[in-house]
């Protein structure tokens, strides 16, 4: 019975270490980003495998860049820093524009928009838990100041 429980439980870790394909905060080398960012794109707006070679070469290039640059905590990121990737960013769409038919366009456009409002609903749900957590925490010291007195 020992045995097999140890059989067991050595499977189950086994499992779980070759199940985990990518362990959180792992990054994608930049050819894996351009080719799942162009599968999407080809996915979502038929693009053309002309298009798909340019929107890869592209998205390699900006993936390489950002890869150079290094990773950067979002806390410890500077204003040049962000003006920097503000401007890589608008550049890569300017150029993505080029390469899209205005059908194509339109409809990135419009999935760019409702990602957009998904994240702001997202992070104005947030926002309202922190501000309710903070109410609350406020409510309570006020109890217990009261309690004291």
């Amino acid at each position: 019975m020992k045995k097999l429980t140890t059989l067991f439980l050595a499977l189950m870790i086994s499992g779980f270490a070759f199940g985990q394909d990518r362990q959180r905060g792992q990054q994608r080398s930049p050819e894996e980003n351009a080719k799942v960012y162009t599968e999407r794109l080809t996915k979502e707006l038929q693009l053309s495998s002309e298009q798909q070679k340019k929107v890869y070469d592209l998205t390699l290039e900006r993936a390489t860049k950002a890869k150079e640059r290094g990773a950067v905590q979002r806390g410890d990121m500077n204003q040049d820093r962000m003006q920097e990737m503000r401007a890589e960013r608008k550049a890569h769409q300017d150029k993505l524009e080029g390469i899209l038919t205005p059908e194509q366009l339109k409809t990135w456009n419009e999935s760019r928009a409702r990602v957009m409002k998904n994240r702001s609903d997202r992070n104005r749900g947030e926002n309202m838990k922190r501000v309710e957590r903070s109410k609350k925490d406020k409510s309570s010291s006020e109890d217990k100041s009261e309690e004291n007195k």
